[in-house]
């Protein structure tokens, strides 16, 4: 079994290391849908502020579940985030974020990923798409898939690091507060590695 460190979809971490060249597909340990525990990855989004102010923020409870199939292609992955572990180390801000204005997490207090389609190459996999649903609606959303590299654009290669990135409109997901001061597209990016992120 792989651990990695941190925070969501080791689903995803593990379907990617078994689309890499010459990498076997791992075996669940029962029949049926085989429950994988989080470790080493971090999912994060920003959005811009009053045309000029970056706001990043993450979730820090997540869980996944991956189905093997013959291959990447062939299996499917689901992840459950919980909205209330939304955090931009503001509490202030966390709190508007958990309110009706924006996620109202009360009422709506998990947010879903279905994947439908993976797609990869020789080179590993390269784009997933699937159902997020968020707020009481889904939409489909398409994941670019790229290797982890640092400040220079390297990657170090004894170590499997990747990054999933997508932008979203969150009008699409019923989040409609405060249409003028916030930008409508929210930049989402999910960070997963062997090693800590």
């Amino acid at each position: 079994m792989i651990h990695l460190h941190r925070n969501i979809g080791p689903t995803l971490v593990l379907t990617l290391l078994f689309c890499l060249p010459g990498t076997a597909r791992p075996e669940p340990a029962e029949s049926g849908p085989q429950s994988l525990d989080l470790a080493s990855a971090v999912v994060r989004f920003s959005v811009q502020v009053l045309g000029f102010i970056q706001v990043e923020g993450q979730f820090e409870e997540v869980q996944g579940q991956l189905v093997f199939g013959n291959d990447c292609t062939d299996s499917q992955l689901s992840i459950e985030i919980a909205s209330d572990s939304v955090t931009t180390h503001n509490e202030t801000r966390d709190e508007l974020l958990r309110s009706s204005v924006f996620f109202n997490t009360r009422e709506y207090p998990a947010i879903h990923f279905t994947s439908s389609r993976l797609i990869g190459n020789e080179n590993g996999l390269q784009q997933l798409t699937g159902k997020l649903s968020l707020r009481g609606m889904t939409r489909e959303v398409t994941f670019t898939i790229k290797p982890l590299t640092d400040h220079a654009g390297r990657s170090d290669p004894q170590r499997l690091a990747y990054k999933a990135t997508t932008t979203i409109r969150r009008t699409d997901f019923g989040i409609e507060g405060f249409p003028v001061g916030v930008s409508d597209e929210v930049s989402i990016v999910v960070a997963f590695a062997d090693q800590p992120v």
